[in-house]
């Protein structure tokens, strides 16, 4: 018997390990991506320019002019994206002048 719920799910089992696979992305998962390429643009940026990570600096996003998924994304994971960055980060309409 199948249960409904779980059609969706990818199983694979090889000898004694099966694993279990959920394909559906949901929104939450969909904004995690995104902020975790944000963070990857942003380090390859970084080591292009040859600042370290050990290097002092900050961030600034201009996230006015992204798309409503980017932006929801950025602004829910702002924090995580900061400290995975190891850097301050800041919406560029807060920067000072």
């Amino acid at each position: 018997m199948v249960n409904k719920a779980y059609e969706q799910w990818v199983v694979d089992n090889n000898n004694d390990v099966t694993v279990t696979l959920d394909p559906v992305v949901d929104q939450a998962l969909e904004e995690e991506a995104i902020a975790r390429q944000f963070n990857s643009r942003v380090q390859k940026t970084r080591k292009e320019i040859g600042v370290h990570v050990d290097d002092l600096m900050e961030v600034f996003v201009d996230i006015q002019n992204s798309g409503a998924k980017i932006k929801s994304a950025l602004e829910k994971n702002w924090d995580l994206i900061s400290k995975k960055m190891n850097c301050p980060m800041y919406k560029l309409s807060d920067r000072p002048e």
